[in-house]
């Protein structure tokens, strides 16, 4: 039975098999028949469902499906707070407290658009970029971190079928100027704390507009001037600039075809020269169906995603669109804020937005649990109430009881 509302534990919703022999193979020695899950027993599944074909399809049949369902959210800063970290370090095999300069974030509450108010977002967004003269099948270069405006950038370009062109906010200027240089991007959606990586490459490109995300948590708002004055012929237009600009001139969207470039995805760069890769609207969307194949049993458009991981992955990139997909509530953090350690006079992400799904990565649920424990060493009442929790909790679900 399909999950419909509240928390479940997935081994409550999915039951064997997990993974059945294709047809259609012949068994050879010392080899395995290719595996399958058993909704894709008869080939790959290629869309979610029959109504989407493009990634447009996603906004369009949520903000139809949900108008008034909460879609994308995000926190205003407030302020940043200079202070000192406590850490330990291990030096010559024994544990020591040290401190370094940090910097912590004061941040608002989550506040949210509708599904009906961002597909009119994104519209907008789109129509603001034909003003500044593109149009179908030109590239706008994404260089930022991952964020609620970050994602509208890439909606607002499906609606006029342009492609985006995605790099982490971590590539050097050498790896930045290579992806400019062989995408001949003419706009770059970039937010401001990266103008000092960006200033250089720019200048050996194509760009001739940049859009800053000044509602990055990250500031640097105050480095526009001096870039602005080393590039005199670079346009420099702020995001909310350019939706009110689109609100007033609003054009009909270039709706796209499958086939249609959605993407050109570059590598972080550790292995030498980022390597860019195309993918396709129908690529993305295949990727999107499969994720959907797993866990459908198990989100609804009730479910809650905190999304924080760098969307230049193509897995943080399929998973907030499937989030839109279903319907769910997409909430946009930042590893920095995720817990109430790099914050002050407010909650960090996980705590303010209380989700239901929250993907991740190891170094990322390390410094969580380093947060944790920092907190449980400081109280040993604390700390004996959450080991005796987490023991009755570990044993409930060993026994597959509900807890």
């Amino acid at each position: 039975m399909a999950h419909t509302s509240g928390i479940t534990p997935l081994y409550q919703v999915f039951k064997p098999p997990f993974t059945i022999e294709s047809p259609g193979y012949e068994k050879k020695a010392n080899e395995t028949v290719p595996r399958r899950h058993p909704r894709a027993r008869d080939g790959l599944i290629e869309r979610p469902s029959e109504d989407v074909r493009t990634v447009f399809d996603i906004i369009r049949r949520s903000a139809r499906l949900f108008p008034e369902s909460n879609a994308v959210g995000s926190r205003k800063l407030i302020q940043l707070h200079k202070g000192t970290h406590e850490f330990e370090k291990k030096v010559d095999g024994k544990f020591q407290k040290m401190e370094k300069e940090w910097t912590y974030f004061e941040l608002s509450g989550f506040s949210f658009l509708t599904y009906k108010q961002y597909e009119k977002h994104c519209l907008e967004v789109g129509s603001g970029l034909r003003k500044l003269g593109l149009g179908r099948g030109d590239k706008v270069f994404l260089f930022g971190s991952t964020s609620a405006q970050w994602i509208a950038m890439s909606h607002a370009c499906a609606t006029q079928s342009m492609s985006i062109i995605t790099a982490y906010d971590s590539l050097g200027s050498s790896g930045l100027g290579h992806s400019l240089v062989q995408t001949q991007a003419e706009v770059m959606y970039i937010d401001p704390y990266l103008l000092k990586t960006a200033a250089g490459p720019l200048k050996r490109s194509k760009v001739h507009t940049l859009i800053v995300n000044e509602a990055s948590i990250f500031g640097g708002s105050e480095l526009l001037e001096e870039f602005q004055t080393s590039h005199p012929k670079i346009k420099v237009i702020s995001f909310d600039d350019l939706c009110k600009a689109g609100e007033r001139e609003m054009v009909d969207p270039v709706y796209p075809e499958p086939d249609d470039l959605y993407c050109v995805m570059y590598t972080s760069g550790s292995g030498g020269v980022p390597k860019g890769v195309r993918i396709a609207h129908r690529n993305l969307i295949a990727g999107i169906a499969g994720l959907y194949t797993c866990v459908s049993d198990c989100v609804t458009h009730n479910d809650v995603l905190l999304a924080y991981l760098p969307l230049a992955h193509v897995l943080e990139m399929a998973l907030e669109n499937l989030g839109y997909y279903f319907g769910g509530a997409v909430g946009y953090g930042n590893p920095r804020t995720l817990s109430d350690t790099s914050v002050r006079n407010c909650a960090g992400d996980m705590r303010e937005l209380a989700p239901t799904i929250m993907p991740g990565v190891p170094q990322v649920y390390e410094t969580i649990r380093k947060g944790v424990m920092t907190r449980l060493n400081a109280s040993v009442l604390l700390r004996t109430l959450f080991w005796r929790a987490f023991a009755y909790k570990s044993f409930m679900v060993k026994h597959k009881l509900p807890a």
